[in-house]
């Protein structure tokens, strides 16, 4: 019997061949739009995940209140970290970064090489980032010394092992001829989703040998560093923020009564820094919170019209379908068998449009990396497979429930003695779900040529001057440098 039963519906599928194709490809396409949307929502609440401390690192920002207006920024000063670390039990641990894009010199050649991010030794007791060579603990305990990413290494050094060697960085120097910088760790290229990359790791230690002023009362009011804290366990970083919102008083002296009205500090949890963070001077481009909602919001409309779709063609098909119903009722077939059947042939083709769809979806990979600039595969995460094929079954009962029941309902004396129409219920339920799929497909095409015409808008607008002959001086040390080096 189940032989049997799967059998018919084979047929029946195979007998409708184009019904079948039409339903399986429109599933699919539907499919395919969730995949890459799902992908992109998953990689952008990934974001710093990968941390073990996730849940425990804060960054510390800062409010400016002035006549004009207020500010939040990220940056801070360098001082902080260590103020913060000494004073509050509540930190376990403290780092200052500080992103730069400098001149690489090497073999004769200049590099405007960007990444480079100047950090503390306890940058790897607070994020989750390993080397390959070189002592963990030590590598950046001296001035001038650097960890370079493995993608870095080979740029500048091929397959030659570059440990203890050196670089020339016009960072940090006083004679504007470079600095050499000793290479003493190689570690993994991070991951892509973080709210900060880098490719160069270099000592702290630099900034305040060169610059010791940094650490004295002047270099409070000096904000142009980024400081992350590391919470013990079970410490509330709200109550935190609002005990440290002046911490600075004890160290800046008569200036506190100045500043006591224009400074305030507050702690912002890692877990909100990419997707709901507004601040000025952020560490890298971040991402919005409201996008995300928006695709998600996107691709269950998009499921949902596939799952109309579906359901339109196939109530539409009940009327050819009679006859076969009325057939069925007489040799025996009770409404049960003949409801499961057709719940089964629609469950067969969403699966039939999940394999489509993932055909679909590699060969459209290339092209939905270059659009979004993520590395993203449909094997990034494996709880995709698992959820699209929720999805499938989900949308398969759904989308057929409701084919099923009317089918099997049909009464073999009415179909069988001559011409049957559809009862009125079902051309009603077709028009509105036709009307709400119109509705839909119009919201979406409106938005998206709404869309099209501010990024057309922003893109070609004039800004006045002549964007691509544009170089700008960077003060660098003692020595006025222009900005006019390509990497390679």
């Amino acid at each position: 019997m189940n032989n049997y039963f799967l059998k018919q519906i084979w047929r029946n599928i195979l007998k409708n061949k184009s019904f079948s194709f039409l339903n399986s490809v429109g599933l699919a396409l539907g499919f395919t739009c969730f995949t890459f949307i799902f992908l992109w929502v998953l990689d952008e609440k990934s974001y710093d995940k990968f941390n073990s401390h996730y849940h425990r690192i804060v960054r510390l920002t800062e409010t400016t209140s002035l006549e004009t207006g207020i500010a939040r920024s990220a940056f801070t000063s360098a001082p902080m970290a260590n103020a913060l670390k000494g004073d509050y039990p509540e930190v376990e641990n403290a780092v200052r970064l500080e992103s730069r894009e400098e001149i690489v010199t090497h073999n004769g050649q200049q590099v405007l090489q960007s990444g480079i991010l100047l950090t503390d030794p306890s940058f790897f007791d607070i994020f989750s980032y390993q080397i390959n060579q070189g002592n963990i603990k030590t590598a950046l305990n001296d001035p001038f010394s650097i960890i370079l990413t493995v993608s870095t290494a080979k740029k500048y050094f091929g397959d030659d092992n570059p440990m203890g060697k050196t670089l020339m960085i016009n960072m940090y120097d006083i004679t504007g001829k470079g600095v050499e910088y000793k290479i003493t760790g190689i570690m993994p290229d991070p991951p892509q989703n973080a709210h900060f990359t880098f490719n160069i790791l270099a000592s702290f230690k630099t900034i305040e040998d060169t610059n010791p002023g940094i650490l004295s009362i002047n270099g409070w009011g000096q904000s142009r560093f980024y400081t992350y804290l590391l919470l013990k366990e079970g410490i509330d970083y709200n109550l935190f923020s609002h005990k440290i919102s002046q911490f600075y008083e004890k160290y800046v002296g008569k200036l506190f009564n100045d500043w006591r009205s224009i400074y305030t500090y507050q702690l912002q949890p890692l877990s909100d820094i990419h997707l709901r963070s507004d601040l000025e001077n952020e560490i890298e481009t971040t991402g919005d919170i409201k996008k995300v909602y928006l695709f998600i919001t996107i691709g269950i409309l998009i499921l949902f019209l596939a799952s109309i779709n579906y359901t339109n063609l196939a109530t539409a098909q009940a009327v050819h379908r009679a006859k076969e119903v009325g057939i069925k009722k007489v040799v025996g077939a009770n409404k049960s068998q003949l409801a499961l059947q057709f719940l089964a042939e629609s469950i067969l083709t969403t699966c039939l449009a999940l394999f489509i769809s993932f055909l679909f979806s590699f060969l459209l990979q290339p092209f939905f990396q270059q659009i979004t600039g993520k590395n993203l595969t449909l094997i990034s995460s494996p709880l995709l497979f698992f959820i699209l094929l929720g999805v499938t079954l989900i949308l398969g009962l759904l989308s057929g429930i409701y084919p099923a029941i009317v089918i099997s309902s049909f009464k073999p004396i009415i179909v069988l003695k001559g011409p049957f129409k559809s009862a009125r219920q079902g051309v009603m339920l077709r028009k509105t779900l036709v009307v709400t799929q119109f509705v839909i497909a119009i919201i979406l095409i409106t938005g998206i040529f709404v869309i099209t015409y501010q990024m057309s808008f922003m893109k070609n607008k004039n800004l006045g001057y002549d964007k691509d002959g544009l170089i700008f001086l960077r003060v660098n040390g003692n020595t006025d440098v222009i900005n006019g080096f390509s990497s390679f």
